[in-house]
């Protein structure tokens, strides 16, 4: 059984980067399978609990503005290949489609923007628990699996599995996301600075502040190719090396 952390802090630089000391500091290696090999992982659950999402900075300022702009940007407006009617990026997916242009068939004309639907049920009633969205379906997230594995290569269904938006007493919106898989260095925090401001955007839609963001990750893990590019970016914990953290 993973262990599962709680990290809470005023903005998403800040809660970052203690979950990754606490995860250097108190996370369990395992292995995570790849198409042609296993990776070795530092591995957690997490719960991030961020007060204030929409706080400057947002990102970290050690992290690549120009990769948490790209992912806002695929978040609020999709790829520009899906765009196109292609799919031509490294995902058979992007997370704009699925959240704005939920297609259950593809050999069908039914789409659902899940987000307007999220709106309009807090719109009805206030208070509701049921503005939620999911990026999976199921059948076709099988067929991405069952395709990459005929040739030799790793699935990619959606890492971001789950949003909910639920408005608070005090006039706020608060944000819940679920992630099956959550790459800690590499994903994390530029998906929670794209969120944040699909959070932004919801809330005033509905004429609420943004309220918290509540990020569960069931498998919050950093690489272990990835160490020094780690410690290289915040450094090491202050009691623990990086040498007294290998299996």
């Amino acid at each position: 059984m993973s262990k599962l952390f709680h990290i809470l802090g005023e903005a998403i630089p800040e809660v970052w980067e203690k979950s990754i000391f606490e995860l250097l500091e108190k996370g369990e290696w395992t292995l995570k399978a790849g198409a042609t090999e296993k990776h070795r992982i530092l591995n957690c659950a997490l719960i991030a609990e961020i007060r204030n999402p929409s706080a400057e900075p947002r990102l970290h300022p050690k992290l690549s503005k120009t990769m948490a702009e790209i992912y806002k940007r695929e978040i609020i407006e999709g790829h520009e290949q899906h765009r196109e009617g292609k799919c031509l990026t490294p995902f058979v997916y992007d997370y704009h489609e699925r959240v704005f242009h939920y297609r259950p068939f593809l050999d069908q004309a039914i789409e659902v923007n899940q987000l307007e639907l999220a709106v309009k049920r807090i719109q009805k009633e206030k208070f509701t628990n049921q503005a939620v969205i999911t990026t999976l379906i199921p059948h076709r997230d099988d067929k991405i699996v069952q395709e990459a594995w005929a040739k030799n290569q790793n699935p990619s269904i959606p890492c971001l599995s789950f949003l909910q938006f639920i408005a608070t007493p005090d006039g706020r919106l608060d944000m819940f996301t679920v992630f099956r898989s959550h790459d800690a260095f590499r994903a994390a925090p530029y998906n929670w600075y794209g969120l944040s401001y699909l959070q932004e955007e919801v809330a005033s839609r509905l004429g609420l502040s943004v309220g918290k963001y509540y990020s569960f990750s069931t498998s919050y893990h950093i690489y272990d190719s990835a160490l020094k590019d780690v410690e290289r970016t915040v450094g090491k914990p202050k009691k623990t090396s990086f040498a007294t953290l290998q299996p």
